[in-house]
């Protein structure tokens, strides 16, 4: 038996929608903000027992959620793009990597109560998605 617990991580998966208030999002939003709290929190409590916390903040996503709903709502797949600046969908594996990289103590072991935006700099975007709506009424984020 270790002398002291061994090294553990948990990773929750957020939004970009839990840090920027965007229209018609706001309960989904919610929920994801308060990960944001709780992330650190837990880091704070779960930290004794070895175990690391923290968060991938995950952008719009390619997905078959994503595509099917771009099917039913022409538009909402470029409107979902404009809101990153790198103006592209991630792919899994853009998100999955990082959630990844913050489970391997030997890459992040020093890591704990961060939240880890992966969203194509959506945060970063002066116009994102609180200037309205895109075609037909879309949200810009609506997925």
């Amino acid at each position: 038996m270790l002398p002291f617990p061994a090294p553990a991580s948990a990773v929750a998966i957020s939004s970009s929608l839990g840090r920027r208030p965007t229209p018609g999002m706001g309960v989904y939003g919610a929920t994801k903000a308060a990960l944001h709290h709780l992330v650190p929190t837990w880091a704070i409590e779960l930290a004794p027992h070895g175990i690391r916390v923290n968060a991938v903040c995950a952008g719009i996503t390619d997905t078959p959620g994503l595509r099917a709903g771009a099917a039913r709502l022409p538009g909402l797949e470029q409107a979902v793009i404009d809101t990153n600046l790198i103006k592209r969908l991630a792919t899994a594996d853009e998100i999955a990597h990082p959630v990844l990289t913050l489970l391997d103590e030997d890459l992040s072991g020093f890591v704990t109560g961060s939240v880890w935006d992966i969203d194509g700099g959506f945060q970063r975007d002066p116009g994102g998605p609180a200037r309205g709506t895109g075609p037909e009424g879309v949200h810009h984020d609506a997925a």
